[in-house]
């Protein structure tokens, strides 16, 4: 009965401590000119890479977070020293 409980309230703890975890993905603002910057950044790379004769092109942002999403377009930026790398692409 004792291990049924801490573990329920370890769930619980770790449920409710979910948005406070270092790295754990939230929600950012689809104005902000860095995710303009990232977004831009990562398409372009999507169709250098492709061996498409077409390319891509964003039409609806459905959600912007700090980690990737469905269709996981990883950036890596370091604007002090003026760099952005695609780290993933997993279309």
């Amino acid at each position: 009965m004792i291990v049924k409980v801490v573990v329920l309230l370890l769930a619980l703890c770790l449920a409710l401590a979910k948005d406070d975890l270092v790295g754990a993905p939230t929600n950012s603002n689809m104005n902000d000119p860095q995710v303009q910057e990232a977004l831009n950044f990562a398409v372009a790379q999507y169709n250098e890479d492709s061996s498409s004769l077409y390319t891509s092109q964003v039409l609806h942002v459905i959600k912007v977070q700090t980690q990737p999403g469905v269709c996981t377009l990883a950036v890596w930026s370091q604007p002090w020293l003026d760099s952005m790398v695609l780290v993933e692409n997993t279309c």
